[in-house]
């Protein structure tokens, strides 16, 4: 598990938990530094993790905004020499809006134009799901608020149909500051897409360009393959909010959204960025399985900052249990993005 942050310097470093090489009752975090990149004090970062044969068992794919805002891509793959590399996606020539937020789930990558739609960025893989050096870009059809944060989360526990249209969707604030969701293309699916949950959602107004995140894990015991979400959003307060899909009824039917403030999410700082563990699908995995989403588990993780030090977060039932990490404070500026 990799947390990228941006440090006082605008350099773009990460943290590595490793449980395996971790003594019980020890902090699985490590820090490894900072990499070269082509940061700015303005960059926005969103990573990913990229599963496929025996060559990535993971790839991680960071994604940032570097200058002139171009859209840029750094790779860190355990297996490969160097360790890491430039993406592809460097090529590309793509960028965003000044103020833009990014958000990823492979393949896919979602951030906001100078005219405040929001477009998504798709790796281009040949029929067999392949990753490649190939990228597409396509405006969803959205508006939103001038530099608002996003969050992405898969819609199925399968990859073939995450890598597909309707296969993501994107959390956002509408240009009256209302929490907002869209899922791509859904108006030209047909009657056989499965969709885990409905795209209205509670009214929630928040301020401007307040952290969002969101993750998904898989629904109990659903042969459609559907998910259930989670969304972190910060309030006026400077709470963190929770809405979420209770599928709990067990009908074939949609779930049903639901919000709550949980207790040990309060009193975080107010310039806090929010970051959500969603974990990794593929069509193929280094001995030809499929790798489904999992369900909620120990590994179900959000960090943030409070009283500027970094907090782990992890989710139990309904509730979060919430941990000081113990990577130095003075490498993380209170400004970070993860």
């Amino acid at each position: 598990m990799l947390l990228f942050y941006q440090d006082t310097n605008g350099e773009i470093g990460y943290a590595r938990c490793d449980t395996t090489k971790t003594l019980p009752g020890a902090s699985c975090w490590r820090t490894n530094g900072t990499f070269a990149s082509h940061s700015t004090e303005r960059t926005q970062l969103a990573a990913t993790s990229l599963v496929w044969e025996t060559r990535m068992q993971p790839q991680t794919q960071l994604f940032y905004t570097g200058g002139e805002v171009r859209l840029l891509g750094t790779n860190i793959n355990d297996q490969s020499d160097p360790r890491i590399v430039e993406d592809s996606i460097n090529n590309m020539a793509y960028t965003a809006d000044r103020e833009s937020s990014l958000a990823a789930y492979w393949p896919w990558l979602v951030c906001q134009s100078p005219n405040g739609g929001l477009v998504h960025v798709r790796n281009n893989p040949p029929a067999n799901l392949d990753p490649s050096a190939s990228w597409g870009s396509f405006d969803i059809g959205v508006t939103a608020l001038a530099g608002t944060k996003l969050a992405m989360v898969p819609l199925s526990t399968n990859y073939t149909k995450i890598a597909d249209k309707g296969g993501y969707a994107v959390f956002y604030q509408g240009t009256d500051s209302r929490l907002s969701v869209a899922i791509t293309h859904l108006n030209e699916l047909n009657s056989s897409y499965v969709q885990s949950w409905p795209t209205t959602l509670p009214s929630v107004t928040m301020p401007k360009r307040a952290a969002i995140a969101a993750f998904s894990v898989a629904r109990p015991a659903d042969t459609q393959q559907r998910v259930d979400t989670y969304v972190l959003y910060l309030d006026s307060a400077s709470n963190i909010n929770m809405l979420y899909t209770d599928s709990s009824s067990g009908t074939s039917t949609t779930a049903i959204w639901k919000t709550t403030q949980p207790v040990a999410l309060r009193g975080v700082d107010s310039t806090t960025n929010i970051a959500c563990l969603t974990m990794a699908t593929s069509a193929r995995d280094e001995a030809g399985n499929a790798v489904m989403l999992e369900a909620a588990s120990d590994d179900t993780k959000c960090f943030l900052q409070k009283g500027g030090a970094l907090m782990e977060a992890r989710l139990n039932g309904l509730d979060w249990v919430v941990e000081t990490m113990s990577i130095a404070n003075e490498t993380v500026s209170k400004k970070s993005s993860r």
